[in-house]
């Protein structure tokens, strides 16, 4: 397998304000742009960065470019000599930053920054690309698939839901990534764990109808059990400015909304498979079926024990600490239409079963596939069937440990960033 000369642009998860960077740096003397970045790493904000390091040690030169830190954008400008047009910033880094990395590959990763005709015509304008990928978990602008050569996407279900409108996705799971285990304390015995029963992640508050089965999910638990939570409830909407594309996809919703449910459906069965349309589909089957928005927070409900939310090192020192980890996917994950091929693949699957934690998780008709249920995790289908699996590990800490040992066995074996890796390599090198 030959080197590849890979460029990585992607975003930083979550809320930026965690990243250990203040927003004028880059009108500092003190650090450089590599300097910055190494902090990025060290911090292990960057999620997926594990995947640019296996690929490196696979003989492949790739860098990486974050598209939304504007400090960090703007000071590589700055230290390459370039003057930029404050509106359009974002789009003239880039494209610069192509140019000078002339990279074979360019590596979307979670999101795709350029404009449609600008992606479109990005192999035209360097004619030294010679292939565009893109890994994305979600079933974002479906023009971005027929715009790259790859389309690497995160669950059965996905794979599905982009051939039905005329792409050819890869199946391209998430991975954990064992150098987190180098930044953070692990208990060198299970039983050393801090905390019993945990869960760290979004609540499901201000997530929409999408989000809502999860918020009561968590609820209930608190409400029957002892777990503690660090949960995010913050609303994306105070924190970022819509766009107008954004605006206008509100303003189609609101028609599609008005329309009867079973035309939405000959729609869709018409071959519209459009994001839009499931979306809003399921979220007016939601509100019929009695459904309903939470309007208090879990951390207001329950200041005891639910905390404010973690990242980077921290996020990962919890689960490390817990004896058990709860996960629930948001309830599109199982929409009626697609629940046959399975939507089961989320990155907490990993990091949890890596960190050596008793993952309890949502089933999924391809959870086979990645770990086996009742050895490496431990999966529920109800409230009820969790609450009672929970109580059960609880009082049964040897099977507890059993399920947690063998998860981290399977993740080691199967479910590393090397694992991904060494698959990009074979899907990239078999076409160029």
């Amino acid at each position: 397998m030959r080197s590849l000369n890979i460029m990585r642009i992607t975003h930083i998860f979550g809320n930026n304000k965690y990243i250990p960077i203040k927003d004028n740096d880059y009108n500092s003397n003190t650090l450089r742009y590599k300097e910055l970045i190494k902090i990025i790493s060290e911090s292990r904000m960057d999620i997926s960065d594990s995947l640019a390091d296996e690929l490196a040690n696979l003989k492949n030169n790739i860098e990486t470019f974050y598209f939304d830190l504007k400090y960090l954008q703007m000071l590589w400008a700055k230290e390459n000599g370039l003057k930029i047009n404050d509106e359009n910033w974002m789009e003239q880094i880039l494209l610069e930053q192509i140019n000078k990395v002339k990279p074979e590959v360019i590596f979307f990763q979670k999101f795709l920054p350029l404009k449609k005709n600008t992606l479109l015509n990005l192999k035209k304008k360097f004619h030294f690309i010679k292939k565009i990928v893109y890994h994305t978990a979600y079933l974002g602008t479906t023009w971005g698939g027929f715009a790259v050569d790859h389309l690497l996407v995160g669950t059965p279900s996905l794979v599905h839901r982009y051939k039905k409108i005329g792409m050819e996705p890869k199946l391209f799971y998430h991975y954990f990534d064992p150098r987190i285990t180098e930044k953070i304390k692990v208990p060198s015995n299970f039983s050393e764990k801090k905390y019993d029963f945990t869960f760290v992640g979004s609540s499901g508050f201000n997530g929409g109808y999408l989000h809502a089965d999860r918020f009561y999910f968590l609820k209930y638990l608190l409400e029957k059990t002892d777990i503690l939570m660090w949960v995010s409830e913050e609303d994306s909407s105070e924190i970022y400015k819509k766009t107008f594309k954004q605006k206008i996809r509100e303003i189609s919703k609101i028609f599609i909304k008005s329309l009867p449910i079973k035309l939405i459906e000959k729609i869709i069965i018409a071959g519209c498979m459009s994001n839009l349309l499931l979306e809003t589909k399921n979220e007016k089957l939601f509100y019929i079926k009695g459904g309903k928005l939470p309007n208090k927070k879990l951390q207001d409900m329950y200041p005891l024990r639910c905390f404010q939310s973690v990242h980077g090192l921290d996020y990962y020192s919890i689960i490390a600490n817990s004896k058990i980890s709860f996960t629930k996917s948001g309830n599109n994950i199982h929409s009626p239409e697609y629940s046959q091929f399975g939507d089961v693949g989320a990155l907490r699957l990993f990091e949890t079963t890596g960190l050596e934690s008793c993952l309890v998780a949502d089933n999924g008709k391809n959870m086979h596939d990645l770990f086996e249920d009742g050895k490496e995790i431990i999966c529920y289908v109800t409230k009820e069937e969790a609450l009672e699996k929970i109580k059960y590990l609880l009082d049964n800490p040897n099977y507890c440990k059993q399920i947690a040992e063998n998860g981290k066995k399977k993740t080691y074996k199967s479910h590393l960033a090397k694992n991904r890796a060494e698959l990009f390599c074979a899907i990239i090198n078999g076409d160029i």
